[in-house]
């Protein structure tokens, strides 16, 4: 039986594609180092898609450690390059909130205030 770390919520991603130039990714649970790379995986490829934007929902996210705000780093930094709308948006998230405030990331990505 695997073993599990009290307090740890699993991650857990969806993707949804509303119209053909957007994709939501949606993400529950813990995005720390271990999590980290699938969330980057997974954003790599669909910025490299044929989308014109990319919402990464975060409200969900139950920790947000330094290895997901490099992933989100990158992701924004990716789709600056390839020219893709890339937005955050952390809900009532108030964990997220706080780590995306801490650095000066927070000021490079959209983030959804509602």
């Amino acid at each position: 039986m695997p073993t599990r770390s009290i307090g740890v919520e699993p991650l857990r991603l969806s993707v949804e594609r509303p119209d053909r130039d957007l994709v939501m990714v949606r993400v529950a649970g813990d995005l720390d180092a271990a999590s980290a790379p699938r969330l980057r995986e997974l954003l790599d490829a669909r910025l490299r898609s044929t989308v014109r934007a990319v919402v990464l929902d975060l409200s969900a996210v139950t920790f947000l450690g330094t290895a997901g705000l490099r992933a989100l780093e990158r992701a924004h930094l990716l789709a600056s390059e390839l020219g893709v709308r890339f937005a955050v948006h952390a809900g009532e998230a108030r964990q997220v909130r706080r780590a995306l405030g801490l650095l000066p990331l927070a000021t490079l990505l959209a983030i959804d205030e509602d």
